[in-house]
């Protein structure tokens, strides 16, 4: 069985237009990376640099949140912020302007 490794992007530009607009357009029913429905995942659909760090995009993030995201960034805006993950041992990204719960972006 071969094993899947990620792909790598330099930019969240990069990782939307190279990864996830083909997916959106490849697989038009889907509102989440993997396919799925329910269930969660922690297992990376990709990774893409921001602030010189490179970030994980979990499988079960929703294509919804990303083009928010990407709408965000095309309109000259950061579409990020940087937050402390529950009991401060990583961090993780929000979508500014979106509600913290429930996320569905898992980055």
């Amino acid at each position: 069985m071969k094993k899947y490794t990620p792909p790598n992007f330099e930019s969240f530009r990069e990782f939307y237009e190279c990864h996830v607009k083909p997916i959106k357009l490849k697989n038009p029913d889907f509102f989440r990376l993997d396919g799925r429905t329910t269930g969660g995942s922690r297992w990376p659909n990709a990774f893409f640099k921001y602030e010189v760090q490179l970030w994980k995009v979990d499988e079960d993030t929703r294509i919804d949140k990303l083009d928010e995201a990407y709408r965000q960034l095309t309109e000259s805006q950061d579409p990020f912020l940087i937050t402390s993950t529950a009991g401060n041992k990583n961090k993780c990204l929000l979508i500014k302007g979106e509600p913290i719960r429930p996320r569905f972006f898992y980055v």
